[in-house]
């Protein structure tokens, strides 16, 4: 009830903010799932109108790295991505605390808060919006010491998940990446592509991806080409096509390295692996609003076999006459 009263009169319940602070923040260690969630949505609501939110800040990065209730940390990250999207603005201390707390929390044993700390990491980051206190957070996230799996994929996660947000602001990612420690985080992608745990290769994929974006590393794209048609674990290999449909949208041309792969993916028999292939043809020959990339047909003929050029070149017809709502 406090919840859809927040949502639909909230300037009315400003005096009482302090109170309805103290309230959410117990709730979010309660034992029960449904209560903890409603308190995570509810002091996002409550971050609209909050005066001071640099006390929820400080409560919530508390919570995170020492709640002892199973599920609570997960649930202080989801609501400290809300306050990070909702608060008129970012206390301080915040800027500080909240991306140390994150950088911990994504080498978590759990995985529900490995990706929420990930995801978290990516909204705050957006709005800081200051290139190069965002690329310090990343190359100290790639710096970490800390060689478990859990460890390695939850800092490739984080580094994804920020580029990623990034790169919805005009021109943000392109001056993070002046002040990235590119070597260094190329050279952990490159190795993480050969770890034995599958959860650290499909990370990584999606890692790799928005690296090329940002770099235009072409050793990356053949790396995600590999992924796509030799790796033993199903989740990497979609994990890699989806990398592929994302580097559709780069700078650079990257069909004459994918396009194989992703081609032979598409007719496979497994089919989320097709149905995510298509997606990645999707992404490599057709643009936001549907028409043709320039020079990605072109690029296509010089790799493929003529009969597999022409499949192709249908295939493209139909995903361009299907709404992608109605699935491929």
């Amino acid at each position: 009830a406090m919840l859809r009263l927040l949502e639909r009169c909230s300037m009315t319940l400003k005096m009482l903010v302090p109170q309805l602070q103290s309230i959410f923040l117990k709730n979010l260690q309660d034992p029960t799932r449904t209560v903890r969630r409603r308190a995570q949505f509810a002091l996002g609501e409550l971050m609209k109108i909050h005066p001071r939110p640099e006390p929820v800040f400080i409560e919530l990065v508390s919570v995170c790295l020492k709640a002892e209730v199973a599920g609570s940390r997960a649930s202080a990250l989801e609501a400290l991505l809300l306050a990070s999207i909702n608060a008129k603005s970012l206390p301080h201390s915040a800027t500080t605390s909240v991306p140390a707390a994150m950088l911990l929390c994504v080498q978590d044993g759990e995985e529900e808060v490995r990706n929420a700390a990930g995801a978290t990491l990516g909204k705050f980051c957006k709005r800081i919006a200051e290139p190069e206190d965002i690329a310090e957070i990343l190359n100290r996230a790639i710096h970490i010491d800390g060689e478990s799996s859990e460890q390695i994929g939850g800092r490739l996660f984080g580094v994804s998940s920020v580029l990623q947000e990034c790169s919805t602001v005009d021109g943000l990612t392109a001056k993070i990446g002046e002040h990235l420690d590119k070597s260094v985080i190329l050279g952990v992608v490159d190795e993480s592509f050969s770890s034995r745990e599958a959860s650290v290769r499909e990370k990584n994929a999606i890692a790799a991806a928005e690296l090329y974006c940002l770099f235009g590393e072409q050793s990356l794209l053949k790396s995600l080409s590999n992924a796509i048609e030799s790796d033993p674990g199903v989740d990497v290999r979609l994990a890699a096509l989806k990398g592929a449909r994302r580097c559709g949208s780069a700078p650079t041309n990257a069909v004459p390295e994918l396009i194989a792969a992703v081609t032979a993916a598409a007719h496979q028999k497994n089919t989320m692996i097709k149905y995510v292939a298509d997606k990645a043809l999707r992404g490599l020959f057709l643009d936001e609003t549907g028409g043709e990339r320039s020079g990605a047909y072109e690029a296509a003929e010089s790799v493929l076999a003529p009969d597999k050029y022409e499949w192709l070149g249908e295939r493209i017809s139909k995903l361009q006459s299907t709404p992608e709502s109605d699935g491929e």
